[in-house]
């Protein structure tokens, strides 16, 4: 998820063995493939029409559906701000990582993960 990418309500990204979904709800949920479980979710839900965002700061956000960048309505973050140009990547282990703009998968500079890798297989 590239820095500056918005995830709206329906959106959703999967890999090897989990999917990743922005639900009307306003949930962001990982579901594991295999049998449909939630294994993490923001805890956002009860705002219909809330989305994501992977800000420019570094910073992985829900939104209210009238919030934003600038306006207020964070409903849950990472808290990965000051780290400008950093992403997230749903791995094929299962963990959600926000990466430092530096970092990825085998190069280390991981600054916030789901936690997900031995409850998604």
């Amino acid at each position: 998820i590239r820095s500056g990418t918005t995830l709206k309500p329906g959106w959703w990204t999967q890999g090897t063995y989990t999917r990743l979904v922005m639900q009307p709800d306003g949930n962001l949920v990982m579901y594991r493939r295999r049998d449909g479980a939630a294994i993490w979710s923001s805890r956002s839900y009860g705002h219909p029409g809330a989305y994501a965002v992977m800000q420019t700061d570094g910073n992985f956000v829900v939104y209210t559906s009238t919030g934003g960048p600038g306006k207020g309505g964070a409903l849950w973050s990472t808290g990965t701000y000051h780290n400008t140009g950093a992403y997230a990547v749903m791995q094929n282990d299962g963990n959600l990582v926000v990466y430092k703009s530096t970092g990825g998968t085998g190069k280390g500079g991981a600054l916030w993960a789901t936690g997900t890798t031995t409850t998604s297989r």
